[in-house]
């Protein structure tokens, strides 16, 4: 907790372009969800309060992070033993997604690389097939694909293809791999 209120402590002496910069400190694994809401709260206080202390800009990047860290959380604890939980999950990531493409439109072409830098950092370290088929096809629902670069798409088609036996996947990996052709 003092790390957060030494964050915050920073955040209210930086000015808005430095803050733009300071919150992508929070993309760090040392931050949960938690941290990043009470930090969101305590900011909004502030800035509420007639302390100007960030922008739009800077308000879309948090809420950006924000919905990475609910994406994050989903991950570590999505369970295949346990299909309601999965399902819950899944609305998390539908909504998450849909809240990123939706705030990334209001990015400087800087701040949207570093957002996209991070998601496909994300993907690469899902090794879960099915999490990451269903983070993937939210991006390619909500016509964001074109925010995983060509390493990402490459790296996920090769680790599919090794999962091909498990007959589940099968059915949905044909149809993504439609989805890319169309997309490319």
């Amino acid at each position: 907790m003092k790390k957060l209120q030494k964050d915050i402590k920073k955040f209210r002496e930086n000015n808005i372009e430095e803050n733009k910069e300071f919150v992508f400190k929070f993309l760090d694994l040392n931050y949960s969800l938690e941290d990043v809401q009470i930090f969101i709260s305590k900011v909004k206080d502030l800035h509420n309060n007639n302390d100007m202390i960030y922008d739009q800009e800077t308000e879309s990047i948090l809420s950006i992070i924000i919905e990475i860290k609910r994406i994050e959380k989903a991950f570590n604890e999505i369970d295949c033993h346990h299909e309601n939980d999965n399902e819950r999950w899944d609305n998390v990531i539908k909504n998450s997604i849909w809240i990123i493409k939706n705030s990334i439109s209001k990015l400087s072409d800087t701040n949207k690389e570093k957002i996209k830098k991070y998601i496909n950092k994300l993907i690469l370290e899902m090794d879960d097939y099915t999490y990451q088929f269903d983070l993937i096809d939210e991006l390619f629902n909500n016509y964001i694909l074109d925010l995983l670069d060509d390493n990402t798409l490459e790296q996920f088609l090769k680790s599919t293809k090794i999962k091909l036996s498990e007959s589940c996947n099968k059915q949905q990996l044909e149809g993504f791999e439609r989805s890319i052709n169309a997309h490319q």
